[in-house]
């Protein structure tokens, strides 16, 4: 798995080609994308990951999820 390695290159490769598998899930815990990169430290992949969220969230209008996103990415 690309962000469990740490493999921001294909982590995005594969994002733009299978956008659905950010939502998939790993054993044995049911981790998602964000989760494995950062139980590894891999900080690019979390930030990048945390980047979309945020880019959508400010698509739809939703200021309360970029603004707790942008605060606790100054933590």
């Amino acid at each position: 798995m690309a962000a469990r390695d740490g493999d921001l290159a294909s982590l995005t490769a594969m994002l733009d080609a299978r956008p659905d598998w950010l939502h998939a899930r790993g054993k044995p815990y049911e981790w998602t994308l964000p989760h494995a990169a950062a139980q590894r430290g891999h900080v690019t992949c979390v930030n990048a990951l945390l980047s979309d969220v945020m880019g959508w969230a400010e698509f739809f209008g939703r200021r309360d999820i970029v603004e707790m996103l942008t605060r606790h990415s100054q933590t």
